[in-house]
């Protein structure tokens, strides 16, 4: 995924192709280019277009959120038993069929049954039954198998970052949710961890591709490098994960993570590995090994906790 730039539509036939969708440029003027090129995209901010609020603040996350609100909450109110409790519920049930659409019923039924979820893993017809309010909403198009097949991809992407969230927040799913995530990075789905950060100046200005600003703070306050999200990411781990993106040396996210790297020279202590859980871990679990191998470590260090204690070595820290 490349950076993500804030470009306006002065081209005719980009101005007249959005429009066709029924949507006013000087509505899209803080959207992303990425989405207002994309047919795709385009359908959604049709579909949420009535709100102008989230035109001012725009984000992948918040418009994958209308879309699917708009689509659960269109869907219920053809039903005459409509109640607003089964949207949260309908939610949920999404959830746990993108874990299924994603990993699979071999990785994901044991963590489904052990919350005592409704889905059901050995009657196809059951199953079928079971998933006719989701087919209702447009979201899922039928089963295959017993496995969900998504209108797109981005659905699948949205409701499993969505149940990373709610799981870290629940004792009895926290380890089920480090698994997944592990699994993920393995198999390269890092993207779907994107799709919801925190409000962290820092973090946005990593994920947006700002060199200059991400420098700036490092410089002006260093105790930012310990800032963690909800996934237990560090700086350093989100700035790894843009930079696999990024395929030249020149590219803003090799620039920003190599940045951070640098900052950790002067600021790594053993009390910061153990605080981040990091011990032990080797770049390919911690993020991307071929990012790093090409970067930084030319094939020297094995774990990142062995990369942090030699370059603290280097400035004369005591480890």
């Amino acid at each position: 995924m490349q950076t993500v730039k804030l470009e306006p539509l002065n081209n005719s036939k980009e101005i007249e192709y959005v429009e066709k969708w029924g949507l006013r440029v000087n509505d899209l003027k803080n959207v992303p280019s990425e989405f207002t090129g994309n047919p795709l995209y385009l359908n959604f901010l049709r579909v949420v277009a009535k709100d102008p609020k989230l035109f001012e603040n725009f984000s992948r996350f918040k418009l994958y959120e209308e879309v699917v609100n708009s689509k659960i909450k269109r869907s219920f109110a053809r039903n005459p038993h409509f109640n607003s409790d089964n949207v949260e519920n309908m939610k949920q049930s999404f959830e746990e069929l993108a874990l299924l659409r994603l990993f699979g019923k071999k990785q994901t039924k044991d963590v489904l049954v052990s919350i005592s979820s409704k889905l059901l893993f050995t009657d196809q017809i059951r199953t079928k039954l079971l998933f006719t309010d989701q087919i209702r909403t447009g979201i899922i198009t039928g089963v295959d198998d017993t496995i969900p097949i998504f209108i797109h991809f981005t659905f699948v992407e949205y409701f499993v970052s969505q149940w990373f969230v709610r799981s870290l927040e629940k004792p009895l799913l926290k380890q089920y949710a480090i698994n997944f995530y592990k699994q993920l990075l393995i198999d390269k789905h890092a993207r779907i961890l994107e799709i919801e950060f925190e409000q962290s100046s820092l973090q946005n200005a990593i994920v947006e591709g700002k060199v200059l600003r991400v420098q700036q703070m490092l410089r002006d306050n260093l105790q930012c490098l310990e800032y963690i999200d909800r996934f237990n990411r560090t700086v350093l781990h989100i700035a790894a994960i843009h930079c696999r993106y990024h395929t030249h040396r020149h590219d803003p996210g090799y620039k920003i993570l190599d940045k951070i790297l640098q900052s950790m020279k002067n600021f790594i202590t053993y009390d910061y590995i153990s605080k981040h859980d990091m011990s032990g871990m080797t770049w390919a679990e911690y993020v991307n090994k071929e990012v790093f191998e090409n970067m930084v470590l030319n094939n020297l260090f094995t774990t990142v906790e062995e990369y942090l204690k030699t370059e603290a070595q280097k400035c004369g820290r005591k480890w």
